[in-house]
């Protein structure tokens, strides 16, 4: 059977576009979702040299990172002085982060900056506080 000619060229048209047609598999990467620190996240531990941990001892933080590089973090049953006395308190500031370092800017404090992890709906953070390594870890809430 002999295909007409303009039937050739329809034929291989479909071809041509076929082959040029982006590839729709599995292994293409997903499309990003954003910035995975947005969101609030409350810990479930501090760990820190000769300090046991607060959270276990009925401390909460609940630490919330928004679109536009602000922050503000929430101490309740403050035991470890956050709070400068007070049982609790909030503190607000702005942040930076890259993909492994945070800095974060307290408004009424000098900045820090700690390592972090994020592993599905974990945060760790780890970093210096007043000369003591400190390790955070939070769960998104």
């Amino acid at each position: 059977m002999k295909l007409s000619r303009s039937t050739y060229w329809m034929a291989l048209q479909l071809v041509l576009t076929l082959a040029f047609l982006p590839a729709c598999s599995d292994d293409d990467p997903a499309a990003p979702t954003g910035d995975p620190l947005l969101g609030t996240w409350n810990a479930t531990s501090l760990t820190a040299t000769g300090v046991p941990n607060p959270i276990g001892l009925g401390m909460t933080m609940a630490l919330t990172f928004s679109s536009g590089g602000t922050f503000n973090i929430v101490f309740t049953n403050d035991i470890v002085g956050f709070c400068d006395g007070a049982a609790s308190c909030t503190q607000t500031g702005t942040y930076t982060s890259t993909a492994t370092t945070l800095t974060i800017d307290p408004s009424d404090s000098d900045p820090g900056t700690f390592s972090y992890t994020i592993s599905g709906t974990v945060l760790t953070l780890t970093g210096d506080i007043d000369g003591t390594q400190a390790t955070f870890v939070f769960q998104k809430a």
